[in-house]
C-alpha cells in the first residue's frame, strides 16, 4: 500500500496548512519550515522467477558431494557471530549516548568537548556570564535521552565549551509556550509549564530560588529597573519579578502600556531591516532591503542578472550613493541556491556585514564582509548541516554570531569566523 504520512509539523506536532502542490511549508503555529515529504508510487513487483529445471539425468552430471564443516568450526561460528553482532550493537550505542553521533561539538573545526546529542530549540541571547570581556550564548535545548525534556544551556564564548546546564523544565510538548528565559544582573530566570519561576546564580547555574505563580507564565518583558522582570500570565494578569530576592508585586506600581512587552536586554547588536531601498542605491540588486545600524547603511539582496547570489552594495552617508559592491560566495555560483526567503540571512554589528546562505545539496556557508570598505574577511563552511536547506536566523553579538536552523545551530567568532560551537541532534 503507499506510504500515508499525516499532515503533522514534525517540531510541534500542529496541523499543517493545505499543501496543494509547494513543495515546502511553514508551520502556522510554531513558525518552523521544512521541505514536504512526498510519497512515490509503489513499484510494480517483480516478476515471478522460472522454476528451477530438473537437473539432468545420465553420466556426467551427477551432483559435486561437498565436505561439511567440521563441529569445530560450526561451534566457532555459532560463538563468534553473536559476539561480532553484540559488538556492532554495543559501538551503535556508544556512538549515539556518548556523543560520537554529533551534538554539541565545541572548539574550532570540531574538536574539544563532546557531550549527549541535544536539538537546539531557542537561542536566548548574549550574555556576560563570566566577566571575560567575550559574551556568552545561552540557548534552550532538547535532549531525547530523558523523555524530550528542556534544559537551558550556557556556552562559554571563549572556547565554545559548554559552562552550564540547568533544567529539565518538561518535555517540549509541556513547556514548549511556557518555557521562557531573561538575565539581569547577576540572574537568569526561566518559567515552566508547572507556573513557576527559577531563578539560577548567572555565572555557576546554582540556584537561587523557585517562585509560585497565579498562572503559567506567556511572556517575560523589560522594566525600568535592570533587576526587576515583568511576567504576563496566562490568567491575563501582570506581575514583577525581582530577579535578586524572587519577591513580587503587581505591575501596576510600574509604568509600562497594557500591550507593551520590551524584552529583556542582551548583548545583541540591535538592526533594523528596511522593506524598500532607493532605487538609486541598489542597481544590479534584486529583493534588496538596507540593514542600518548607526552610521552604517548597506543594501543587501541577491543579484539582478545571471546566478542570483548574495550581493552587498554600501551606503553612503545619504543613503543613496554606492560605496562599494561585493558578490558574497567565493565557491561556485551555479552551487547557489538562487531562491527561497529562508536560504539567505544577513546581518550586521561591530562594523562587519554577515551574510549566511545555503548551497544546493543542503549544505550552507557563513561569509564576513567589512561594512565600511566592502573588503571580504572571512568564509566559513556549515559542519554536518541537517536535510534542510532553510536558515532561520543569524543573531549578531559584540564578538559571536548563531546561525539557527530547524533543530540545531552553530556559533561562530565574528572576527575570524572559525567554528566556535554547534547544537545538532544528530
Amino acid at each position: 500500500m503507499p506510504e500515508v504520512v499525516p499532515r503533522k509539523c514534525p517540531n510541534c506536532s500542529a496541523a499543517l496548512p493545505p499543501l496543494g502542490d509547494a513543495e515546502h511549508v511553514k508551520c502556522d503555529f510554531c513558525g518552523h519550515s521544512f521541505d514536504v515529504k512526498r510519497t512515490v508510487a509503489m513499484p510494480a513487483p517483480a516478476p515471478p522467477s522460472p522454476a528451477p529445471r530438473p537437473w539432468p539425468a545420465g553420466p556426467g552430471f551427477a551432483p559435486i558431494p561437498v565436505a561439511r564443516p567440521s563441529v569445530g568450526a560450526r561451534i566457532g561460528c555459532a560463538v563468534i557471530f553473536p559476539l561480532v553482532l553484540m559488538i556492532a550493537i554495543g559501538a551503535f550505542v556508544w556512538l549515539q549516548f556518548s556523543g560520537g553521533v554529533s551534538s554539541i561539538v565545541s572548539g574550532t573545526g570540531g574538536a574539544g568537548l563532546v557531550v549527549p546529542r541535544l536539538t537546539w530549540m531557542r537561542t536566548i541571547g548574549f550574555f556576560q556570564v563570566d566577566g571575560d570581556a567575550i559574551e556568552d550564548v545561552a540557548m534552550l535545548v532538547r535532549t531525547t535521552l530523558e523523555g524530550d525534556q528542556i534544559y537551558l544551556v550556557v556556552l562559554d564564548g571563549a572556547a565554545g565549551q559548554e559552562k552550564w546546564r540547568v533544567g529539565p523544565f518538561g518535555s517540549y510538548s509541556q513547556g514548549f509556550q511556557f518555557t521562557h528565559v531573561a538575565a539581569a544582573g547577576n540572574r537568569v530566570l526561566v518559567t515552566d509549564f508547572r507556573a513557576q519561576g527559577h531563578l539560577y546564580d548567572i555565572a555557576s547555574g546554582a540556584p537561587v530560588a523557585t517562585v509560585a505563580l497565579a498562572d503559567r507564565a506567556k511572556k517575560i518583558c523589560a522594566v525600568e529597573s535592570a533587576t526587576q522582570a515583568a511576567l504576563v500570565l496566562q490568567n491575563g494578569s501582570r506581575v514583577i519579578l525581582d530577579l535578586a530576592t524572587g519577591a513580587t508585586q503587581p505591575l501596576a506600581v510600574v509604568r509600562m502600556g497594557r500591550d507593551e512587552c520590551p524584552p529583556v536586554r542582551d548583548l545583541s547588536v540591535p538592526q533594523t531591516d528596511l522593506e524598500a531601498a532607493p532605487a538609486a542605491a541598489v542597481a544590479g540588486l534584486d529583493d534588496a532591503r538596507v540593514i542600518t545600524l548607526g552610521e552604517l547603511r548597506v543594501a543587501v539582496g541577491r543579484r539582478a542578472a545571471g546566478v542570483r547570489v548574495p550581493m552587498a552594495v554600501g551606503l553612503g552617508p545619504d543613503g543613496r550613493t554606492p560605496t562599494w559592491t561585493v558578490v558574497i560566495p567565493t565557491v561556485d555560483e551555479t552551487q547557489v541556491e538562487e531562491s527561497g526567503s529562508d536560504t539567505l540571512r544577513f546581518g550586521l554589528g561591530s562594523g562587519r556585514l554577515y551574510a549566511a546562505y545555503s548551497l544546493r545539496g543542503n549544505q550552507a556557508r557563513i561569509a564576513g564582509v567589512d561594512a565600511r570598505t566592502g573588503a571580504r574577511l572571512w568564509e566559513t563552511a556549515f559542519q554536518g548541516w541537517a536535510s534542510s536547506v532553510d536558515i532561520d536566523a543569524l543573531r549578531v553579538g559584540p564578538t559571536r554570531v548563531v546561525v539557527e536552523q530547524f533543530g540545531e545551530a552553530e556559533v561562530f567568532d565574528a572576527q575570524t569566523g572559525a567554528l566556535l560551537a554547534r547544537i545538532a541532534p544528530r
